[in-house]
């Protein structure tokens, strides 16, 4: 598949993936970093989150719509007062954890993932 028919394909997809949806590609050898590079670029220029991931000694890329939930927590959080904390539930998923923390840093909050795997909390 060429770059052109690539980018069409990936701009495709992701103009419909839904709120909080994720898609997964890669992790095979036929996954190159042209592929990547593509997925990250539309992602980015759709405001979209994605990540490289390496599974099986392959690098993929997960792409997340956060949009809706970005804006939960930055509703959330621009709520505080100065002296008050907020604690997201437990069984947020890495990539929400991650997200909570980058908005928080965006308002000039400090955050943090504590707790052990499966049970941490932002």
């Amino acid at each position: 598949m060429n770059a052109r028919s690539w980018s069409q394909k990936v701009w495709t997809y992701l103009l419909n993936l839904g709120s909080d949806g994720v898609l997964t590609f890669g992790g095979s050898p036929q996954f190159s970093a042209p592929h990547r590079r593509v997925l990250h670029r539309v992602s980015s220029e759709l405001g979209l989150w994605s990540f490289t991931y390496r599974r099986d000694g392959y690098r993929g890329v997960s792409i997340y719509n956060l949009k809706t939930f970005s804006e939960e927590v930055r509703n959330r959080l621009r709520g505080l007062e100065a002296d008050q904390r907020f604690q997201f539930e437990s069984d947020l998923e890495k990539h929400h954890r991650a997200t909570a923390r980058l908005v928080a840093a965006e308002l000039g909050l400090a955050a943090r993932s504590v707790g052990p795997a499966g049970h941490r909390v932002c």
